[in-house]
């Protein structure tokens, strides 16, 4: 995934790291398996730096809690958003009154 258009008053993080607004960020997301995410960057900004940054691949792996077998699929529409209010936004939030009980 290619990105930029990006803001050059923002920092690209927390140690004030600039940019400028010709910026590009490329991105490359693979699942090598069911339970494996990695995660590549390159961030382009000729005006700023003299040469691409190249990130250092992130890998995540999904760990089941034991005796736990299947992974459920949950869906990202708006039919679903009262479930997940319920389930995780309220809850996160400290509004207990309108959470429930996750199963």
């Amino acid at each position: 995934m290619d990105s930029n258009g990006y803001d050059a008053r923002a920092w690209l993080d927390g140690n004030g790291f600039p940019h400028s607004e010709d910026m590009k960020l490329h991105e490359v997301y693979r699942h090598p398996d069911a339970t494996t995410l990695e995660i590549a960057m390159t961030l382009d900004d000729p005006k700023t730096y003299t040469k691409p940054s190249v990130g250092n691949k992130e890998t995540f792996k999904l760990e089941l809690r034991k005796g736990f077998t299947v992974l459920y699929e949950e869906y990202c529409v708006s039919s679903e958003e009262q479930t997940f209010n319920q389930g995780v936004r309220y809850p996160a939030g400290g509004d207990l009154a309108h959470s429930r009980p996750l199963k």
